[in-house]
């Protein structure tokens, strides 16, 4: 059991870039969709914007893990608790994919990213709070890139992305 819980404490937070990556490799040779690939760049700016603002608040509270009160049980390098990185970033990924249309992918990664976060506390690497803040966080965050999506400056920036990726042919 414990192999299970130390795999799904930090695996998950890897099929976010997965994603990306596989979904703009399919919009760029197979399906050539320019409007998807715009998306991506939003979904890719949801989990920016969380680590962005967790950074900020981390800035100006320190709150320990919970392995320093208890011995440690997953190696991990020893920074602030609040608010979770790993739940801000799954969240803002998972609740952008879902508002830019992949519902299917949504469920699948909803599973995963919940056993992540339940793995996270039950290794004592962040509390409960941690989670919930990061939750908060994840919301915000994909809000708002989803509100402001259309907004000029946004646009600018993904017509630049996009422009610079076909001068490499992505």
């Amino acid at each position: 059991m414990q192999k299970y819980i130390s795999t799904f404490a930090d695996l998950p937070i890897f099929f976010t870039p997965i994603f990306l990556i596989s979904a703009w490799l399919y919009w760029t040779f197979k399906n050539k969709d320019i409007e998807k690939k715009r998306d991506l760049i939003y979904i890719f700016v949801s989990p920016i914007l969380a680590v962005i603002i967790n950074l900020i608040i981390q800035h100006f509270i320190h709150i320990k893990r919970p392995e320093t009160f208890i011995e440690p049980i997953l190696n991990h390098i020893p920074d602030a608790s609040f608010p979770s990185d790993h739940a801000a970033v799954s969240f803002a990924f998972l609740i952008a994919i879902y508002l830019f249309g992949y519902r299917k992918i949504f469920w699948i990664f909803l599973l995963f990213v919940l056993l992540m976060d339940l793995s996270r506390i039950a290794w004592w690497v962040h509390w409960l709070w941690d989670i919930i803040a990061g939750m908060f966080i994840w919301w915000f965050s994909a809000f708002i890139v989803w509100k402001f999506r259309k907004v000029g400056f946004m646009q600018k920036i993904t017509s630049f992305i996009l422009k610079v990726a076909s001068i490499f042919r992505l």
